[in-house]
């Protein structure tokens, strides 16, 4: 059978049109996988590393660790005060208001706060400083069974590890130094007795 000019020529573009789709589907298909392959520049190592930065916690290096007297931590000496604080108020002891407790690790130095109504007996307010320190060495205890236990002259192991200054101050007043009860800074290991300011201790219980 015979083909014509026309015919040829039709075939000829047909052929034509075929080449150029063939090369055009063949550069897209190039592209498309080129652009879905990882960057050269990120190497597995590279992409391990961003996601380990996006999804780890901080390194427990970085973390600051907390740090209290006689191998306490902060967190457990406030626990220890705020149990000290609730064994007060439980047991109905209605002179007692607050307390704080406070650590400097520089100067090793515990120093315990109570403040008290201000009709409280001079030596009632003693007293309640001394059972204070005990009791507060007994909730520390919880944390560090090492600790040594009270005694009735003793106020426990806590204070032959650490300095302790000791605080009674009237509610409100508790800004002006001359109507403290007590204001006493003992040593570790002394253990002295616990005095009243002369105001207090000139025989009346009374301010």
């Amino acid at each position: 059978m015979a083909i014509d000019k026309n015919q040829k020529k039709l075939l000829f573009w047909l052929v034509i049109f075929a080449v150029l789709a063939f090369f055009m589907l063949s550069t897209y298909v190039n592209n498309f996988t080129d652009s879905s392959k990882p960057n050269d520049n990120m190497t597995t190592s590279n992409a391990s590393n961003n996601f380990s930065n996006n999804t780890s916690t901080t390194n427990s290096s970085q973390i600051p660790k907390s740090t209290g007297p006689a191998g306490i931590n902060e967190s457990e000496l406030k626990k220890a005060t705020q149990a000290t604080k609730s064994a007060f108020r439980e047991s109905g002891v209605y002179e007692f208001d607050d307390m704080s407790v406070s650590y400097n690790q520089s100067n090793n130095e515990i120093t315990v706060i109570i403040s008290v109504l201000d009709t409280t007996k001079g030596l009632y307010a003693k007293k309640m400083a001394e059972t204070t320190l005990k009791r507060l060495n007994e909730e520390v205890r919880v944390y560090n069974s090492s600790i040594k236990p009270h005694s009735t002259t003793y106020y426990g192991g806590l204070y032959d590890e650490c300095n302790l200054t000791i605080m009674v101050v009237p509610k409100n007043n508790m800004y002006d130094s001359k109507y403290w009860y007590i204001s006493q800074y003992m040593t570790k290991g002394t253990h002295r007795n616990i005095t009243l300011k002369k105001m207090y201790a000139s025989g009346s219980m009374y301010i």
